[in-house]
């Protein structure tokens, strides 16, 4: 089994779409609260964002805030791919 790519104590993730004209100004914003959140953006516009357990409140303010001012989506988190000990691939 393979283990979330953003999982660890005390941290905590959040999953968004927006257009991808916008994701340089997600970025920018979030990055401009000096330890508020990583940025990982993958194609099609999802973005995580992996926060300290600390941080939560304010992230989903600021979040919150951005919904408000552009397109955002927000996502739940992606499937796991789990592999069976024959190598089936499942996703579970």
């Amino acid at each position: 089994m393979t283990a979330p790519l953003f999982d660890g104590p005390g941290l905590v993730t959040r999953h968004v779409r927006v257009p991808k004209s916008e994701v340089s100004w997600l970025r920018y914003v979030v990055e401009a609260y000096d330890g508020l959140a990583n940025v990982h953006v993958a194609k099609g516009g999802r973005v995580t964002l992996v926060a300290p357990a600390s941080q939560s409140k304010t992230l989903d303010a600021v979040l919150s805030e951005l919904a408000a001012e552009m397109t955002l989506e927000r996502l739940g988190a992606p499937a796991r791919r789990v592999t069976g000990s024959k190598g089936d691939g499942l996703d579970r």
